[in-house]
């Protein structure tokens, strides 16, 4: 799991949609998955737009790191990996 604080992100453009995708091709062909806390309204509604949501996992965005390490803390403990729960494209 890579956890990425995306607080600090004011916009994503077309090469960072590409660079994104390819990276989430090659994290999940090692079995690696993405999750991402504080993302902006407007980055996130790029993401739904080219369907990168969907392959992160609509629920493995998080408004906060807290609200995130909370919910991974409890994806490790009950066991559930993050594609049983419910990772798109795995």
């Amino acid at each position: 799991v890579i956890l990425v604080s995306a607080a600090a992100i004011n916009g994503i453009d077309a090469s960072g949609v590409e660079t994104l995708s390819s990276l989430i091709d090659g994290l999940r062909k090692n079995e690696v998955y993405l999750v991402v806390s504080g993302l902006k309204a407007n980055v996130r509604a790029v993401l739904d737009r080219t369907g990168l949501s969907g392959r992160i996992g609509h629920e493995n965005f998080f408004i906060s790191d807290y609200a995130a390490m909370l919910a991974l803390a409890d994806r490790f403990a009950t066991g559930t990996t993050l594609a049983e729960a419910g990772a798109e494209g795995a």
